[in-house]
């Protein structure tokens, strides 16, 4: 390596993340500037506006996964591959409660399939590893993992405070997101092979670790929301409770998922049926006093109401049991997110993100591009990086790095741009008011369907949609469907002038 100068050694890094990196790009209005990097950022924070500076941050981060996790490779962790520590913070582990998985919330969406799969071998690993775990720690079959995976896949709790050391519920959601590789992909194979035979352990741990109570309803007990508490009736700080909303909403999306898959592999098994009565007999969703979705089952008062966990509202995002149709849900996870900006303390990066993709998928543009913004000015360094501050709960914290808000910040772009499900594709959904006219280019619909799309006067021009497989979509913008329903042959484009068609 020492022979080689420069330039050759640029070049053949160039050829090589562009094998995997492909032809995705976020194009906006005055976009271009020769400006340094840092100084572009400091007027940036000094209140000017850089569309461009949008642009870069969402391609930047789209390298930082393409860098970070490869094939072959292990998956991008709280620092990606970029930790500088002999003995880094929280030992640049896997922590499963939400920053894993945040890191690959926009591998599909943004079109990043080969980096995904590192994540999905992971959990597949973890599935064996985590059997052990579930019989010995929890009594139960199949198999679970706690809040913090190490590269040793270590499964159980970890030593600390019961709000976040004890977590059963970290492979439920890996495998949620796990099952999102191949909602893209489609990847029967992966499918079949990897994703499925962990779901299959995950709902058989889900299905033990569920108690019948006297109202003839399941619970999970004892249960924590992620690294939060309450008030108990003496009014100490108490963690741990019964059928917490994320252990619920968590819950629900293993069941949905699961049924999904049987009749995609057109597998039969005895869990099928026992899966359809328990869905049947878990709780409701439970909206507080004030409105909002409650996060325990008891409408407990808050130690910390602008706690940076959204754990209650997975249900809504990044998971899918509560449907925008349902309007009194989506009301009251609006509520919650609500009371809870109003009462930061601080801002986190990870927290910051997760807050932009809530905002795009509830579909308010203007508050996902004012968060957008908003990490960018406070929640990075001047390489972009993000940055995690001192929680001020333990001794000797200190600000790093941690990548998970790079990450999920690419993941809310491209939520603002364009949603999903299958056989329907909903465009421009929460396109910022300053992103007046613009293009994407590159996204992936679920379904495996590649998107170029772009607008003018915030309104869409043109659309152009190319399959691996033939299928049928359905384009919507605005709640109503553009034209009848799209036939897309295999691995040929079609192209829609958008402005010419009829909104039904």
């Amino acid at each position: 390596m020492k022979n080689r100068d420069y330039e050759s050694l640029k070049q053949e890094h160039i050829i090589d993340y562009k094998s995997v990196y492909k032809d995705v790009r976020l194009e906006l209005e005055k976009e271009e500037s020769d400006m340094p990097l840092d100084q572009r950022l400091a007027e940036f924070r000094n209140g000017k506006q850089d569309l461009g500076l949008l642009c870069l941050f969402f391609h930047y981060n789209r390298y930082l996964m393409v860098a970070s996790s490869r094939k072959g490779s292990q998956p991008a962790n709280l620092q990606g591959i970029w930790n500088e520590s002999i003995r880094p913070v929280w030992s640049s582990n896997w922590t499963v409660n939400i920053n894993t998985e945040m890191n690959y919330w926009m591998n599909g969406s943004c079109n990043l399939l080969d980096s995904y799969l590192p994540f999905v071998e992971f959990v597949s690993e973890l599935s064996d590893a985590g059997k052990e775990t579930a019989r010995k720690q929890y009594h139960c079959s199949g198999w679970t993992a706690n809040h913090n995976v190490d590269i040793w896949r270590q499964t159980g709790p970890v030593a600390g405070e019961p709000k976040y050391a004890y977590w059963p519920m970290g492979g439920i959601w890996l495998c949620a997101q796990s099952y999102e590789y191949f909602k893209y992909s489609k990847d029967i194979e992966y499918l079949k092979t990897k994703i499925f035979p962990a779901m299959k352990g995950a709902v058989e741990f889900c299905l033990d670790w569920l108690q019948l109570r006297e109202d003839g309803k399941y619970y999970t007990a004892p249960s924590t929301s992620p690294e939060n508490t309450f008030a108990d009736k003496e009014g100490r700080a108490c963690g741990v409770s019964y059928m917490t909303t994320s252990d619920l909403a968590i819950i629900k999306e293993m069941f949905l998922n699961y049924a999904e898959a049987v009749k995609v592999l057109e597998v039969k098994d005895d869990l099928t049926n026992k899966i359809e009565e328990y869905q049947k007999r878990l709780p409701e969703y439970q909206i507080s006093k004030t409105g909002k979705i409650q996060e325990w089952i008891q409408d407990f008062d808050e130690i910390d109401a602008g706690h940076r966990h959204f754990s209650p509202v997975f249900g809504f995002h990044p998971g899918h049991s509560i449907k925008k149709t349902d309007t009194e849900l989506v009301e009251a996870c609006k509520k919650f997110i609500e009371e809870k900006v109003k009462n930061y303390s601080q801002q986190i990066g990870w927290s910051c993100a997760w807050l932009i993709n809530l905002w795009a998928r509830l579909g308010d543009g203007t508050k996902a591009n004012y968060y957008y913004e908003e990490l960018l000015r406070e929640s990075v360094y001047d390489n972009l990086f993000d940055l995690h501050p001192p929680l001020g709960e333990t001794d000797g914290e200190r600000e790093v790095f941690q990548i998970d808000g790079n990450f999920g910040s690419a993941s809310a772009v491209a939520e603002m741009l364009l949603e999903s499900e299958e056989g329907k594709i909903t465009i421009l959904p929460a396109v910022p008011e300053s992103w007046k006219t613009g293009s994407i280019k590159g996204l992936l619909a679920v379904g495996n369907i590649r998107v170029d799309l772009s607008w003018k006067d915030g309104k869409p021009e043109r659309i152009s949609l190319f399959s691996e497989n033939s299928q049928n979509v359905e384009i919507v913008y605005k709640g109503k469907r553009i034209g009848g329903f799209v036939e897309l042959k295999k691995e040929e484009q079609q192209i829609l002038d958008l402005c010419s068609m009829v909104i039904q």
